[in-house]
């Protein structure tokens, strides 16, 4: 996922292991937030971007 937004399907699965160490996907749901460097697992998603690039998860990261 290059930025952060809203999930705008049903249900995905998303491997987080970059971000926050889990070794376990993360099921997320329609309508909450989606981080970016977080990577899909197995189907194709729509993602709603919301706010600034500056904003963002990974560029606040990346600053860090």
């Amino acid at each position: 996922v290059p930025l952060d937004g809203v999930l705008l399907e049903a249900e995905a699965q998303f491997d987080t292991s970059a971000l926050t160490g889990e070794s376990m996907p993360r099921s997320i749901r329609e309508g909450e937030e989606v981080l970016a460097g977080m990577i899909v697992q197995g189907q194709a998603v729509r993602i709603q971007s919301e706010s600034a690039v500056r904003a963002k998860c990974l560029a606040r990261i990346l600053a860090w």
